[in-house]
């Protein structure tokens, strides 16, 4: 920045005292814009700082908020498997009664079968004894 000092002023300091004051108003004016720069520069990281102070919080209350609905999502899922675990609980154990409850059926069908066909056996083991002991007494 340029400065200068009016002629009349001039001539009354006189030229040293002129340059004097002209150095006066260029240190005070260098000095002024380094102390502005300085002010500037701090409150700039002042509010930069708050800022991302700001901005930490916001991002832990967002990651607390996540978690917790992560969490109450996985307990629904928990609930939602157990219960479709039990459901299937259920009907793996009516199948099983029921294939059990077949096979009763069919053991006892093969079984009823089974003593029809012992008896028939015996009854014609009995039949051919009798006709030996009849045919070797007679």
């Amino acid at each position: 920045m340029l400065i200068t000092i009016p002629k009349v002023l001039r001539e009354k300091l006189g030229e040293e005292a002129a340059e004097g004051l002209i150095e006066l108003f260029n240190n005070f004016s260098d000095h002024t814009h380094n102390s502005v720069i300085e002010l500037s520069v701090e409150k700039f990281e002042r509010r930069l700082a708050e800022e991302i102070g700001k901005f930490r919080s916001e991002v832990a209350e967002q990651h607390a908020g996540l978690r917790s609905e992560m969490h109450e999502q996985n307990a629904g899922l928990r609930a939602e498997m157990h219960e479709q675990n039990a459901g299937l609980r259920a009907e793996m154990n009516e199948q099983i009664a029921g294939l059990r409850a077949e096979l009763v059926e069919k053991i006892e069908r093969t079984h009823t079968s089974t003593i029809r066909w012992m008896f028939l056996f015996w009854v014609g083991q009995i039949g051919v004894l009798l006709g030996m002991f009849l045919a070797f007494f007679r």
